[in-house]
């Protein structure tokens, strides 16, 4: 074959494979608005299937406890928990401000589990973590004026610090400390 006839077949070819692509791919159209007045909308859907009707529905009322009650009174720096017998969990606020902790001290019990609000008054994201030298648990990076809760069973007694990994916290030495007794 000569040069010619291969050049004119290949532009043939090019151009089969130009309209078979065409044929294929469609252009997306934009969507149609149909507005459904009276006369066009769908008749209603029967939903009484025969499956279900000879099935009793039995009503579940969720179980509610009593509200614990909790004293706590804050010395200066310091937040301690006095307890009766019904408190089932204590609530404490630790709050961020100006790469600080307030309060930097809590006191709680052992086998009295903790629920710790963590807010962040600062302006950029912190996150809380505690920990000891066998035990840890950290929050997830908190915005800048909300707020996060972490609810802890302590292992054991001792003495358990709290601080915010965030490099600018850690060069401020922003951290406080948690006694478990």
């Amino acid at each position: 074959m000569g040069p010619v006839l291969k050049l004119f077949l290949s532009i043939i070819l090019v151009l089969i494979i130009a309209m078979v692509a065409t044929w294929y791919i469609k252009k997306p159209q934009a969507p149609q608005i149909v507005e459904m007045n009276e006369e066009k909308s769908l008749p209603p859907r029967e939903t009484n299937i025969e499956i279900f009707k000879n099935i009793p529905i039995e009503t579940i009322k969720p179980q509610i406890s009593p509200k614990p009650q909790i004293k706590t009174f804050q010395e200066v720096g310091t937040e301690t928990a006095t307890s009766e017998e019904s408190i089932e969990t204590l609530e404490i606020i630790i709050t961020a401000k100006e790469l600080r902790f307030n309060p930097t001290e809590i006191t709680t019990k052992s086998n009295l589990p903790l629920v710790i609000i963590f807010k962040n008054e600062d302006n950029i994201p912190l996150d809380l973590k505690i920990s000891n030298e066998s035990w840890s648990i950290k929050s997830d990076l908190v915005a800048p004026g909300s707020t996060t809760k972490i609810e802890i069973k302590f292992p054991g007694p001792g003495e358990y610090e709290f601080y915010s990994t965030v490099p600018i916290a850690q060069e401020k030495n922003m951290k406080g400390k948690i006694i478990v007794k």
